[in-house]
């Protein structure tokens, strides 16, 4: 282990860890990271994964664990078919502040666009841009604000009945205070709906333990 030989081998951060968590950090403008194309969660020979508390900000890509055996791409075949304003479209149905890319293909697309997208730097392997004019809005419909994001739940405040927020739904989710329900979009993404909701007062949605979703 000391010489790091054995099957499990450790390595020391390198600086670009912390380059990029800062860049995701003061660009992100309080929306999401979004990794374009396939990620298989290398950087800097760690994962992605503990990007998202260094910098501060949720992150989104092709999956959050080791569990696709197949190229799958982030952005569903419905928004990619309409080109430029269904990829702008699901941007913005994720929240997405900053967008970072790895694969040729989406660099040239992005760098094709500076109207949309401002080049910041290259944290090899990936290439960072920021959204022009971008606004964080983490309701689709309705208004309200967000309180705060944790790994197990999240913590609205809606100043209207109703909202739809920019959160994927999932049937094992419960509200403290709303009925929660499904909001299809296509048929591969669908947001959270909350209805009923007292005004300005803090709701939380989690996950209901995993042990009592069979039971």
């Amino acid at each position: 282990v000391i010489n790091n030989r054995s099957l499990e081998h450790y390595f020391f951060a390198s600086p670009v860890v912390e380059e990029l968590s800062k860049a995701i950090e003061s660009n992100a403008l309080g929306g999401r990271a979004l990794f374009t194309g396939c990620v298989i969660h290398q950087f800097s020979e760690g994962h992605l994964g503990p990007l998202a508390i260094w910098s501060k900000t949720p992150l989104v890509a092709s999956s959050y664990a080791h569990n696709i055996w197949k190229y799958t791409h982030i952005i569903p075949d419905e928004f990619l078919s309409r080109d430029d304003s269904g990829i702008k479209e699901f941007f913005d149905l994720t929240n997405a502040g900053v967008i970072l890319a790895h694969e040729s293909y989406w660099i040239k697309y992005l760098r094709a666009h500076p109207e949309e997208y401002t080049f910041v730097a290259k944290y090899a392997p990936f290439a960072l841009y920021r959204r022009n004019n971008f606004v964080s809005n983490y309701f689709q419909e309705g208004s309200g604000k967000l309180v705060s994001q944790e790994s197990n739940k999240i913590t609205i405040e809606p100043s209207s009945s109703e909202v739809v927020i920019k959160f994927r739904y999932f049937p094992f989710l419960k509200s403290s205070l709303c009925q929660i329900s499904e909001f299809p979009v296509t048929k591969d993404l669908s947001l959270i709906r909350l209805s009923q909701c007292p005004l300005n007062q803090k709701v939380e949605i989690e996950s209901i333990n995993p042990l009592k979703r069979v039971l």
